[in-house]
């Protein structure tokens, strides 16, 4: 290749008479920051197992494929189950992969789900780059505050929160874009 097909930061383009696909370095750029994103991410939020609250959707969901298990005390009386679909959710995934694979997978998605909302909604604000520094800073950003560090976002276990937080930042950014309906139905 010669000089003129050369970019000013010395990234090699194709040559146009060169039916070779060769990279331009824009494209490879933007996918090297979206993988160091999302490892940034993943190595900060390494799955815990079925832990905290992640024990009562569970058994929730438990309850659901074994009906006596409705007996439980903690169950008799009624459940924060009566105010969520994630329940029916992670009963057919339970019955498709069994309880800690579902648990993984449905973590993995809600996990990736949040990492999408964060990046769409700030893309309405400023370019690619602040993105990715803004997804990287809020994966590797201390997830716990309050007294005590008892709240937490993006936990790194499976709750009906998994879902609630990206579909709350969806709504937000859907919302900025005065999409009304979409927005209320996520919300």
């Amino acid at each position: 290749m010669t000089k003129k097909h050369l970019k000013n930061n010395g990234v090699f383009k194709s040559n146009p008479q060169d039916k070779t696909l060769a990279p331009t370095g824009h494209y490879s750029n933007k996918v090297f920051l979206v993988l160091l994103a999302l490892a940034a991410f993943f190595l900060t939020h390494a799955y815990n197992g079925i832990r905290h609250d992640g024990i009562l959707y569970m058994g929730q969901a438990l309850v659901k494929l074994h009906p006596n298990l409705h007996l439980d005390p903690f169950f008799v009386f009624g459940s924060q189950n009566n105010y969520t679909i994630f329940s029916f959710i992670y009963v057919f995934f339970i019955k498709l992969l069994g309880l800690n694979s579902a648990a993984i997978v449905l973590l993995i998605v809600g996990q990736f789900l949040f990492l999408a909302s964060i990046f769409y909604l700030a893309s309405k604000f400023v370019d690619f780059r602040f993105v990715i520094l803004g997804v990287i800073c809020v994966a590797i950003a201390y997830p716990f505050y309050g007294g005590y560090g008892i709240f937490s976002y993006a936990e790194a276990f499976l709750t009906a929160r998994t879902y609630a937080e990206p579909l709350s930042i969806f709504a937000i950014a859907f919302a900025w874009d005065k999409k009304w309906l979409i927005s209320i139905v996520l919300y």
